[in-house]
């Protein structure tokens, strides 16, 4: 038997290795959402409860119960956070559920009430819920 009937499985050298990703990848199952998602492009605002962290963000597409949005560094978002569309006005209390290198799939916790919405816009103390779930990195 030669080299050629036992090929080497990793390449060695300059030869680039290439994993099959397709293999490992979470895939999308519309099956597993409870409400059907819509694309959108929508200029956001991504803060934590006591606004010492704020980035702006995009939501790229969005449900009655999630969203997925666009920020720079997902790793530095809060598990639980405030969203705010800037397109629609409406601010949601979230909670991050993935985060991908430039992603971050949320799940609606609440829609702000008016006093905590007055809280937001006045730059104070907005209080927040607690995570205790693990998020899942992609």
């Amino acid at each position: 038997m030669t080299d050629a009937d036992h090929p080497v499985p990793f390449p060695i050298g300059n030869a680039a290795f290439r994993p099959n990703l397709e293999a490992n990848a979470v895939r999308y199952d519309p099956a597993r959402r409870k409400s059907e998602r819509v694309d959108c492009n929508h200029r956001a605002r991504v803060s934590s409860g006591n606004q010492q962290f704020s980035t702006s963000a995009r939501i790229v597409n969005i449900s009655m119960d999630g969203a997925k949005i666009e920020v720079a560094c997902p790793k530095d978002v809060p598990s639980v956070f405030i969203l705010w569309d800037r397109d629609n006005d409406n601010v949601y209390e979230c909670e991050a559920m993935w985060r991908g290198l430039k992603h971050l799939g949320v799940s609606f916790i609440d829609i702000l009430s008016s006093p905590r919405r007055r809280l937001y816009f006045a730059g104070k103390l907005v209080p927040l819920k607690t995570s205790t779930k693990p998020i899942r990195d992609l």
